[in-house]
């Protein structure tokens, strides 16, 4: 049994954890007289530090023993004016992972003036612990120094309120299931399109395109064009996107605002594999943007495509028969400041 009123020496494999040049992973589960050696390394503060990873030996604290005299030990090293950024940092992020009170009261309190590396891992502890109190504070917090931490706010506030069941308001409803905006396509008259390729700058990835299947959409200030190859005719689609590997198409974009040129923005990729064809869409550095699908229904084929690793999450619904094709785009705003910038761009996200 730990005694709390003697000093408890570390176990020669608890030191060579704790080490400074110690293993870089595992966290053994400690005895309980080991937890208790651990506890007290903590209650020295910040100036344990300089002999020992109190990085690890607060994870391992948390992870064995996630209750209040665990939270209020981590708590003063958040709170130590001599601990450095990192450290407080490090208990932040522990501290998400004691579930008490005095955790989120503990992180709440060294919100207000803490730098944006220490708000942002406060932040991220607050949205697995934080109470109402907490919400409030984040609430209650000035102008955030980046749009990054805007959003962080949000999520936090937003998985608070979600948590204890208290009044959502729009920007935590916002943070958590963002509002998608609909990006409209529309078919592009042949003439057009013929005037467009006479004038389109750069590669064409070496397609030839049928100007009776082409589809613009607006986003942002840009126009762009979805051109699909000459070997895709009207009235054998589905016959065609069915019979091989090949380049689909393009996404092209206007050069400039207002501008008459276009260029290659995404290439679109085709790949039968039986009932199904996988879609993908790269960036001209072969970034994979969107991936998704055609698949077989009693109307001709859905298609389906999402952002692949985007900033921005967009997902592209639409149809395809023999005759063509119908395609819409929801894109979902990373913050409020994608409203001022209207970048919404499903081919860039």
């Amino acid at each position: 049994m730990a005694n709390t009123h003697h000093r408890i020496p570390l176990t020669p494999r608890i030191e060579r954890v704790l080490a400074l040049d110690g293993p870089p992973f595992g966290r053994p589960r400690p005895t309980p007289d080991e937890l208790e050696g651990i506890r007290q390394v903590l209650a020295e503060g910040a100036p344990a530090a300089r002999r020992l990873n109190l990085a690890f030996a607060m994870a391992i604290v948390a992870d064995n023993a996630p209750d209040d005299r665990s939270a209020q030990l981590v708590a003063a090293i958040l709170h130590d004016p001599a601990a450095d950024a990192a450290l407080r940092r490090q208990a932040a992020a522990v501290l998400g992972d004691i579930p008490v009170p005095r955790s989120s009261t503990a992180l709440a309190q060294a919100l207000r003036g803490s730098p944006p590396a220490l708000e942002a891992s406060l932040l991220k502890s607050l949205a697995k612990v934080g109470d109402g109190e907490a919400a409030r504070a984040i609430a209650a917090l000035g102008e955030a120094a980046t749009p990054q931490l805007t959003q962080l706010r949000g999520f936090a506030r937003g998985a608070i309120l979600y948590r204890i069941g208290g009044a959502v308001d729009q920007d935590a409803e916002r943070a958590l299931l963002p509002a998608g905006e609909r990006v409209a396509f529309t078919s592009v008259p042949s003439e057009e399109v013929q005037e467009t390729l006479r004038r389109f700058r750069g590669s064409t990835y070496g397609l030839r395109f049928n100007p009776a299947l082409a589809y613009a959409f607006q986003c942002g200030h840009a126009r762009h064009l979805v051109l699909l190859s000459a070997e895709l005719q009207r009235g054998r689609l589905l016959a065609a996107l069915a019979e091989k590997r090949r380049l689909l198409g393009i996404v092209a974009m206007q050069d400039e605002r207002g501008s008459p040129d276009y260029l290659a923005r995404r290439l679109i990729v085709a790949r039968p594999a039986g009932a199904t064809i996988h879609l993908s869409v790269l960036s001209p550095s072969g970034e994979v943007d969107m991936t998704g699908s055609l698949r077989h229904t009693d109307h001709g084929m859905a298609l389906s495509l999402r952002s692949h690793g985007a900033r921005r999450p967009v997902q592209v619904e639409g149809s395809v028969s023999d005759d063509g094709i119908a395609l819409e785009a929801t894109a979902f705003s990373e913050g409020p400041w994608n409203k001022r910038t209207g970048d919404t761009d499903p081919a860039a996200a």
